[in-house]
């Protein structure tokens, strides 16, 4: 199993400016799919759109990040994605609605080889799909934080610094990171649990 590890946080943190910056570095790389969706419904005047409907948006990219997670390049010595499946429950917790069961169920499953909570920088990055104000981004990063805590995982926090040394913290820890399971989870019956 090639190991997967997830860039997380709050929005406009530079998740993806960091992942274009590891980009071909003997890995695979996974875009974040909330993104792509919003493009796709704006491109076409949609309504599944996260300040329209969070619950039929949450969905969406719930199903499309399943599928994304699922290709695999056999020739990537890791994988790293800009968000993961928890996020979702983190944006329904922000959001004021149920998380779908679906989507505790695939976040219980998920098994990524480590976390990276990308931490805000002293400037928002806002843009046409990011439009969260200062403090929502703030409570959305905490969210974020507490899920992945929840599911079992240790998130490792990325400072904001400059972009090449976010980038060579996130590889040199990547590079020294033993391949184990993460512990606990939200109700440790998944396989693979490990004790904590």
């Amino acid at each position: 199993m090639i190991p997967r590890y997830v860039l997380t946080g709050g929005p406009g943190t530079g998740k993806s400016t960091l992942l274009d910056d590891l980009n071909g570095k003997g890995m695979g790389s996974v875009g974040e799919v909330a993104e792509f969706v919003i493009n796709g419904e704006m491109i076409r005047d949609g309504d599944v759109l996260p300040w329209k409907n969070v619950l039929a948006f949450q969905k969406r990219v719930l199903e499309l990040q399943l599928e994304w997670e699922g290709y695999m390049n056999d020739e990537s010595h890791f994988v790293l994605q800009d968000r993961g499946v928890p996020d979702g429950i983190a944006y329904c917790r922000v959001g004021g609605i149920e998380t779908p069961p679906e989507l505790t169920e695939a976040a219980k499953r998920t098994n990524y080889s480590g976390v990276f909570l990308v931490d805000p920088l002293p400037e928002l990055e806002n843009n046409e799909v990011r439009r969260e104000d200062p403090e929502k981004q703030l409570e959305l990063h905490r969210a974020v934080r507490e899920v992945y805590t929840e599911l079992g995982y240790t998130p490792i926090p990325i400072p904001a610094m400059s972009r090449h040394l976010r980038a060579k913290l996130v590889l040199d820890r990547i590079l020294a990171w033993p391949i184990t399971p993460r512990c606990g989870g939200m109700d440790n019956n998944y396989i693979g649990a490990a004790p904590c």
